[in-house]
């Protein structure tokens, strides 16, 4: 009697008895491929067209869609990948999209340009963008993954400052973890349940490993004489781990190689794209597999109740708004921001109130005018007090108080006590170290000695009816 087995067409596996899809994507110059991540010789063009030069991928299992970045149109597109049409997501406002990665759960695109220096992020379907991370983080940012179980990003930079960095889903705490003999970090790719990133360097040649508290760094192995531009990770789930490998693309030789992690100071020709895939430059590579796209977060569950970005990020829930749209004060909801034309018809500052409306405020030692709620008048009542080695005005009338040091010209060195003579517009305070009585204008110009020769001079009152000044001296 004959046994009976299942087996699995190809670019899917046969795991726990069921076949689900797997198989590497492979972008070359100008096309999109399906390769076997089993060894065996199986690839396929993809009837996705491209209108330029892909040069990152990710993908979005759930759905069977592809998005890529393309630099010859500086653009990113999404496509079916079993169909040929391509929607244009991003047309304008980019450089150099290099890297580009796919948040499953808030279906968010995020993107890394060398030319602008920024990350940036949208829904799959270009309908929100902004910027999360800015130059001031980034230099030459070039490859980047997301985890959203912890809600986590990590990316290269080519930079001065070259490296592996980590930041949160909202573009906030980029921290770098990693650097020192890190040139050209070209390729990044993530192990999620164990918590650790590998990269390849173009210019060290080499494939290390880190963990992603930037802990246990590891070099793998050494490429002599490859240009490593994209790498993957592929898991054996049949073999139980053993047949676990890192796939990365090479230039000079127009070819896959792979790495077994179970013996990694070596690697082979996986597949040689010179004979494969046209003789065709191969760039990014993903294993694609619904099995990596599993995890969820807060932001799953009715967009973490945010109108327009959910980002999860280690601290929980961080809604967010496309640019120049406006976030309410109750921090869910966006408006479009109506202090962008006229700045909303206020005087000084212009912010949103949580019910949507208009709300003027007014710069330091300005207040509200009682006749105009949207104009602002100066401070008209303050006091001044003296301290130690400084004179201290303080608003009375505004909300906020406001608080500066009178800019005195002349140091003081153990003030006393202070009255003023608002007629000559002048300030009067003793100096017990000086042991004198000083004067100067209410801005703290024009600083005159009136009294010197004292012994402790404390106490001190201005009669500015008849110009007298009246002193204790406990000396």
């Amino acid at each position: 009697v004959g046994n009976m087995f299942c087996s699995c067409n190809d670019f899917y596996e046969l795991i726990d008895g069921h076949c689900e899809e797997s198989y590497l994507l492979l972008a070359t110059k100008h096309k999109i491929w399906k390769v076997s991540p089993l060894g065996d010789s199986a690839h396929e063009q993809t009837p996705v067209d491209v209108q330029g030069k892909v040069v990152a991928l990710d993908f979005d299992s759930k759905n069977g869609r592809v998005f890529w970045t393309d630099t010859l149109v500086d653009a990113i597109f999404a496509a079916n990948i079993t169909g040929n049409s391509s929607v244009k997501i991003i047309d304008s406002g980019l450089q150099t999209p290099d890297g580009i990665a796919y948040d499953w759960v808030t279906d968010t695109i995020y993107w890394t340009d060398m030319g602008t220096k920024i990350i940036g992020a949208t829904k799959s379907d270009g309908s929100y963008q902004r910027t999360v991370v800015s130059f001031k983080d980034t230099d030459k940012p070039r490859a980047i993954v997301v985890d959203p179980k912890p809600g986590k990003m990590y990316f290269t930079d080519w930079g001065a400052d070259s490296g592996i960095f980590s930041a949160s889903l909202d573009g906030s705490d980029v921290i770098k973890i990693e650097s020192g003999n890190i040139s050209w970090p070209n390729g990044l790719t993530i192990d999620r349940e164990n918590q650790v990133l590998y990269w390849v360097d173009a210019k060290e040649d080499v494939l290390e490993r880190v963990n992603t508290d930037g802990t246990g760094r590891e070099l793998l192995t050494s490429f002599a004489g490859t240009h490593s531009f994209a790498l993957t990770l592929y898991v054996d789930r049949i073999n139980g781990g053993a047949g676990s490998k890192i796939l990365k693309t090479d230039w000079k030789h127009k070819a896959i190689l792979e790495v077994l992690l179970s013996n990694a100071t070596s690697s082979r020709m996986y597949s040689d794209a010179s004979q494969v895939f046209s003789s065709e430059q191969p760039f990014d590579i993903h294993w694609y597999s619904s099995s990596q796209q599993q995890d969820t977060n807060a932001c799953g569950v009715d967009n973490g109740g945010c109108s327009h970005f959910c980002f999860f990020t280690p601290g929980g829930v961080r809604c967010s708004c496309p640019e120049n749209i406006q976030l309410k004060e109750n921090g869910k909801e966006c408006v479009e921001d109506p202090c962008n034309h006229n700045n909303g018809g206020c005087q000084h500052i212009c912010g949103i109130s949580d019910t949507g409306d208009v709300k003027c405020s007014c710069r330091d030692w300005y207040k509200t005018s009682p006749s105009n709620s949207s104009a602002c008048i100066p401070s008209e009542l303050s006091m001044l007090v003296l301290e130690r080695n400084s004179i201290q005005e303080v608003s009375l009338d505004t909300n906020p108080l406001y608080r500066k040091t009178v800019q005195v010209s002349q140091a003081i060195s153990s003030g006393l006590s202070l009255d003023i003579d608002y007629r000559a517009g002048r300030i009067f305070w003793s100096d017990s170290t000086q042991d004198k009585i000083c004067s100067a204008n209410l801005d703290g110009s024009d600083v005159r000695t009136v009294v010197t020769g004292l012994h402790v001079p404390d106490g001190i009152a201005v009669d500015w009816v008849a110009g007298n000044i009246y002193w204790t001296d406990t000396g």
